[in-house]
């Protein structure tokens, strides 16, 4: 709804407002307290070490057992490797699977006997990955547990719903179950803690999804991952009985990056007091109002059709003089997330002796059109450290769309080395002043080494504004974060990069810069522009979450006081060192080391920060 008003006349804007200021309205009077957020620690005991408590009866877990499990989501292994990793005759007889994916514990009695039901078709890759997360995990929580895939065969639609109703009746012919869990096979649990045993509730597992931010759908959602006790299903005996129903002896199972569950997230209006409810929904509502009369009309959403035309597939009109592009020439692509090629298969493809001349990049990762004149030379610059898959999945996609756009182009990684936090927006100023070193460029691209390009329309050059390229990333849900967002892909004209003095250079650590140079551009009258949604498409590699910059938001708000201090102009031959600049074949690769202590907040700027008001302004107009 919000980035849809943004598109709509006034009066219409208004009108969206006030229907969704009505929809809280609603929600603050009807009040439910159906869904409850329960730890599993009923289950769980702070206890010694040996296992004297276990042989004496029902099994308890060791808190300290329990813990957040990296999950690796790009790569699942086959089948055969899961059976001997986890039913092999290697593996200890108390912790071997039995067939049929069975287990229970030999040492104490388990609580309940669970069926694990995974409706299924056709996901290989997403079953693999789960079935190897799940059997480790449910041994840990010492569950007596058998997991069944029911698999739907024919051409009719996948049914969900039936195949679970299925699964049930079949497994309660093999043995007797007091505990069922409804599984999707493209969820993967993260913590060890989320324990699978049932209450005498309906509970719903899957309380964070990071496809939604790690939170739930809406309040009465069930989906992805359920379990309840004792089901009821109905089941018609008249019915043709056209399904395969079979059990796995092994399960281990990744999914697309883009869904896994993380433990125990709290939403805190679900934990407050009535009145703190309310309190929280009355601030939402004021910060709405606040929006309503704060109307901004900076940001734009612009075709790049100026540099696109509908003209015959012959080359007449590129030897003519600038490159146009062919619109049927540039398409939405499908992106795979999960295999980047090695880096000397890359320079193989891109870059080897095997490659059209016109179409072979040039050392440094270089490319230029050789029938037309390209309207702009452009510089990506990647900040980099330590996300090798990323960068090869980034350089992969990104030589091939360029190239289809006709772009004249060098692709800048500049690598941190040393112990010292993450800079980005120091990293960008020496990658750009060190880039001017080697050659002129009307054009920089500052791009996230996890942002992938899906479009081949979102095309990569500067406008006189600031060009944010990436309007529609998928682990929001492909939206904007906020209004005023110029983070993951920014293109912006060297002339204007130097007119705002270029990136801070004092957020050490993740977070802020981006917002502060959305500042430092607003401050100049320089508009946002913006690709529609279905050309600015960005998929997310998925990586473990850096922590937020410790007081990233008071140092943002000092941005007034040290912007014309504290960016390009403050770059000094001791701000930071070169390690190495190679031109590599498909990037020039820049790795420095920053200083620390050379760009560090100074007490007067802190001393100068701008109001509160200011801040509501920035961050919701």
């Amino acid at each position: 709804m919000y980035r849809l008003y943004r598109q709509v006349p006034v009066a219409g804007r208004y009108l969206l407002l006030c229907l969704y200021l009505c929809l809280w309205v609603f929600a603050l009077f009807n009040y439910s307290s159906r869904c409850r957020y329960s730890q599993p620690d009923v289950f769980i005991e702070d206890w010694p070490a040996d296992d004297s408590r276990l042989k004496s009866g029902r099994c308890y877990l060791r808190r300290d057992s329990l813990q957040l499990q990296p999950i690796d989501m790009q790569n699942a292994p086959e089948l055969h490797h899961l059976e001997t990793a986890l039913a092999g005759p290697e593996v200890p007889a108390q912790m071997r699977l039995r067939p049929g994916g069975s287990w229970a514990p030999s040492n104490c009695t388990p609580l309940q006997h669970v069926a694990v039901m995974v409706a299924f078709r056709n996901r290989d890759f997403h079953l693999r990955l789960l079935l190897n997360r799940l059997h480790r995990m449910l041994r840990r929580q010492l569950i007596k547990y058998t997991v069944f895939v029911v698999e739907q065969t024919g051409p009719e639609p996948f049914n969900r719903g039936m195949l679970m109703n299925v699964g049930v009746v079949e497994a309660l012919k093999l043995a007797s179950f007091d505990c069922f869990i409804f599984h999707d096979v493209d969820m993967i649990p993260e913590h060890d803690r989320n324990v699978y045993l049932c209450d005498e509730n309906a509970r719903h597992l899957a309380s964070a999804i990071d496809e939604m931010r790690y939170h739930v759908m809406f309040y009465n959602y069930l989906g992805a991952v359920l379990e309840t006790t004792d089901p009821v299903f109905p089941y018609s005996a008249s019915k043709p009985r056209s399904y395969f129903l079979f059990e796995l002896t092994v399960c281990k199972a990744a999914l697309y990056p883009a869904m896994f569950c993380r433990g125990y997230p709290i939403r805190v209006s679900r934990h407050m007091s009535v009145a703190g409810r309310y309190l929280l929904l009355c601030l939402y509502l004021c910060l709405w109002v606040f929006a309503l009369f704060n109307y901004s009309s900076r940001c734009r959403y612009s075709e790049p059709d100026v540099f696109i035309e509908d003209w015959p597939a012959d080359d007449s009109r590129l030897k003519s003089g600038r490159c146009y592009l062919r619109r049927d020439s540039l398409q939405l692509q499908p992106i795979d997330m999960h295999n980047a090629p090695e880096l000397h298969h890359l320079e193989t493809a891109l870059a080897g002796p095997e490659v059209p001349a016109q179409m072979r990049l040039r050392p440094g990762g270089s490319w230029a059109p050789s029938n037309c004149t390209p309207l702009q030379h452009v510089a990506v610059m990647v900040a980099f450290r330590n996300r090798d898959f990323h960068l090869r999945l980034l350089l992969n996609r990104l030589h091939r769309m360029l190239r289809r756009q006709l772009i004249k182009y060098t692709v800048f990684v500049v690598e941190q080395t040393g112990p010292e936090p993450f800079n980005r927006g120091m990293l960008i100023n020496v990658g750009v002043v060190e880039a001017l070193k080697l050659a002129s460029f009307d054009c920089f691209i500052f791009h996230d080494v996890d942002m992938i390009p899906e479009h081949d329309r979102n095309v990569y050059l500067c406008d006189e504004n600031a060009r944010h390229l990436a309007s529609a990333i998928d682990e929001m849900r492909y939206h904007v974060m906020f209004y005023n967002y110029l983070g993951a892909v920014l293109a912006m004209s060297s002339k204007n990069f130097f007119r705002i003095n270029g990136f801070s250079n004092v957020y050490w650590g993740w977070g802020n810069e981006d917002d502060d140079i959305s500042a430092r551009t607003m401050e100049a009258g320089m508009l946002v522009s913006r690709p529609p949604l279905t050309l600015g498409r960005y998929k997310m590699v998925r990586h473990p979450k850096a922590v937020r910059i410790e007081g990233g938001y008071t140092h943002f708000m000092a941005w007034r006081a040290r912007h014309y201090e504290d960016g390009l102009n403050a770059l000094r031959k001791n701000s930071y060192t070169i390690v190495s600049r190679q031109a590599m074949p498909l990037y020039t690769n820049i790795s420095v080391r920053l200083s620390l202590s050379r760009h560090q907040m100074k007490q007067e700027w802190l001393s100068k920060t701008d109001s509160v008001w200011w801040f509501l302004r920035f961050y919701y107009p």
